[in-house]
């Protein structure tokens, strides 16, 4: 019976001790998701001063090099701009231009890329508040990198231009929103007059089951 109780009294222990270490880095996880994305007092789409239709690629690598956030791996280019962020583990960055004619040289958009597991959709909602719209489309690439194809990626708009793209790890072809999904991309959209979503995206209806004969 001692041998029983203790046993017992073990795997509670290890269980609570799980479920600590899980929240551990899971807060972790949350806390430099926030850090690597805090905007600060710059109005979205921004990030670190970046703003795409305003930032040009020159401006925004000779601000990058003046802050020593992140290390420049492609010089900006006529048309990009590549950049790996000190963090650990390391997220990557990009920011690009659609035409190296036009005389306005500024960027499109920004683009943010965190390792796998870095980020989930929960953190994503803590930092950027309600998604405005959201989509369930199909993928037949390997964007994410350890996920079969065909695979269902989850578009997520928020206010200011901001766009999120994520996954489910555990469950794919999941048509169900959950705070779990990884994320895979973060994008700052060039502000218009034009929404970047289309027209009859579904609006976000909280962690549910996707919306039917949606339109990707």
């Amino acid at each position: 019976m001692t041998r029983l109780l203790t046993c017992a009294a073990l795997l509670t222990a290890m269980l609570v001790a799980g479920l600590l270490a899980a929240r551990l880095v899971g807060s972790t996880r949350s806390l430099q998701a926030k850090t690597v994305l805090d905007s600060g007092q710059c109005e979205q789409p921004c990030w670190h001063g970046i703003r795409p239709g305003e930032t040009t690629l020159a401006e925004a690598e000779a601000a990058l090099r003046e802050s020593n956030i992140v290390s420049i791996y492609s010089p900006h280019s006529a048309m990009i701009l590549r950049w790996a962020i000190r963090s650990d583990p390391p997220w990557r960055g990009s920011a690009f231009r659609f035409n190296a004619e036009r005389a306005d040289d500024t960027i499109t958009f920004v683009e943010l890329n965190p390792p796998l597991a870095a980020m989930r959709l929960g953190d994503a909602i803590a930092i950027f508040g309600e998604p405005l719209v959201s989509t369930l489309c199909w993928r037949f690439d390997s964007v994410p990198g350890d996920v079969a194809q065909p695979f269902l990626a989850a578009h997520l708009y928020f206010q200011g231009n901001v766009e999120v793209l994520a996954y489910n790890p555990i469950d794919p072809r999941g048509k169900r929103y959950t705070p779990d999904m990884a994320i895979w991309q973060v994008i700052y959209d060039y502000p218009s007059i034009e929404p970047p979503y289309r027209f009859d995206a579904p609006r976000w209806r909280g962690f549910t089951w996707a919306a039917e004969n949606q339109v990707c």
